[in-house]
Order: C-alpha cells, then structure tokens, then sequence
C-alpha cells in the first residue's frame, strides 16, 4: 500500500492555481470546500487574516469569527493544514476537465507535471513591458526576444504537454497568468541564481513563444 503524501493548504493553493489558471483568492475557497465535501482529504487546521473589518466602536475581542492583527481586526478564514495529494491531483483532474473539456480529452495520463528547473538567469537584462519601453534601441530588443521565449517554451511544455489549447478554452491572459506563475514558482522553488532580481517576460514575448503572436 502505498504511503499517503500531504502537503501544506498553501501548496495545494499554488497547484491548483498553476493548473486550473485561478488566482489564490479564488482557489483558496474552492479547496476548502472541496475538503469539506470529502472530494480531497486533509487533515488540520490553518487560520488566515481574511479582509479586514471596520468595527467602529463595536468590540470584536469575543467573536470567534474574527482575528485580530495589531489594532485592526480581520474575517477569520480557516483552512486545512495539510491536503493529500493523491486526492488533489484527482481533484485538479475533475475541474480541469469541466473548465477544458477538448484540452482534458488529449491528455489520458492526466500527468500533473512538474515545473522544469531554471538552470540559469537569461541575458535578457530587465525582461518585461518596463524594460521594453526603457532605452536601448529597437534591434537589441529583438535579439532579446528569442531568449525570452526560449526560457518560456520549457513551461509551456510543462503546463501543457500535449499543446496550448486553443484560444476559445484558454485566453490569452490566461495563459500569460499560467505561464507567470509557473516561472515564479520556479524561481522561488530552485533559486538558481541567489541575488539575482528575476523578471517575467512580457506578455508579448509569452504570446510569441505559444504561437499566438508573430
């Protein structure tokens, strides 16, 4: 039999964002519902500061709904601690099928890739739209541009192994967000190059590098 694996909510958050394109906003209560139907099994209990409440003069010490931070006092959200992952990556299966029917259908295996390892930083210098409208001259910032999408092919390959689907399943932002989030990730998670500032490539260089720009 084998070993159940958990992992932290926090981890099962990014996953589920990395996959099914959500912000943490959104997928935060989704997990913690689909926990509480029994669709993923988690065991624990995190607390979070939610949105901050205004109480006025009202005192909110004794209210077990609400945390307070400082002086200011915030909606209590709480969460699993720990999330399966046999069960979230079955979990992340079933919604991305309903959200990507035609992209689900191509991939039998259902495999949840891993992120590929950023070896090294890139000669790009500042990569993204500040660095695209600050100096240097309209050559050099297209030599630049096969660099940036030849850092981002490994992840599109990661996300989607079995290709981009088109544009009436996946917009164009997106997958722009999907990409951005896999990159970050990445970075955060094998720090390749310690001190070194990252930035995402532009949207434009993440659209030419999916086929979507020319």
């Amino acid at each position: 039999m084998e070993q159940q694996v958990w992992v932290p909510f926090l981890e099962a958050v990014e996953r589920a964002c990395r996959r099914l394109f959500l912000t943490d906003f959104k997928a935060k209560p989704l997990l913690r519902a689909a926990c509480d139907t029994s669709r993923i099994a988690a065991r624990g209990r995190y607390e979070e500061r939610g949105q901050i409440v205004f109480s006025g003069t009202a005192d909110l010490s004794q209210d077990p709904t609400f945390l307070k931070v400082g002086s200011h006092y915030y909606v209590r959200e709480i969460y699993p601690a720990e999330i399966d992952l046999t069960s979230l990556q079955a979990w992340i299966v079933s919604m991305e099928s309903d959200r990507y029917p035609s992209f689900a259908a191509a991939r039998p295996d259902h495999a949840i890739n891993e992120l590929p390892s950023i070896q090294s930083e890139p000669k790009l210098g500042v990569v993204g739209p500040a660095a695209e409208n600050s100096g240097g001259t309209a050559a050099a910032r297209r030599n630049r541009q096969p660099e940036g999408q030849a850092l981002v092919q490994p992840f599109l390959t990661a996300l989607w192994p079995v290709g981009i689907p088109p544009r009436t399943e996946l917009k164009d932002a997106e997958l722009v967000q999907a990409v951005a989030n896999a990159m970050d990730i990445a970075w955060k998670e094998k720090k390749p190059v310690p001190g070194v500032n990252r930035r995402t490539p532009s949207a434009e260089t993440i659209l030419r590098a999916a086929g979507r720009r020319k």
